[in-house]
């Protein structure tokens, strides 16, 4: 258990690179800026931020789970 906890340790000091998500944020602002209406730019931002949040957990748990079945020798 021990290796697990130094994982997940591990896993939460990394600091992804933070161009790829720079870009990526310009091009979601950019097209807001041309595509969407005022009153719904914010509607539109906080859904699309949410569904990336949900994403980036399940792709955790599931890294996660992975690790532990690997750890554990039951893969």
């Amino acid at each position: 258990m021990d290796e697990l906890k130094e994982l997940y340790i591990v896993y939460s000091e990394l600091r992804p690179d933070e161009k790829p998500l720079e870009e990526s944020e310009k091009q979601l602002f950019d097209y807001m800026k041309f595509n969407i209406p005022e009153g719904e730019k914010e509607i539109f931002y906080d859904t699309i931020f949410s569904v990336l949040g949900i994403r980036e957990e399940y792709f955790f748990k599931a890294g996660f789970k992975t690790a532990v079945r690997l750890l554990s020798g039951c893969l």
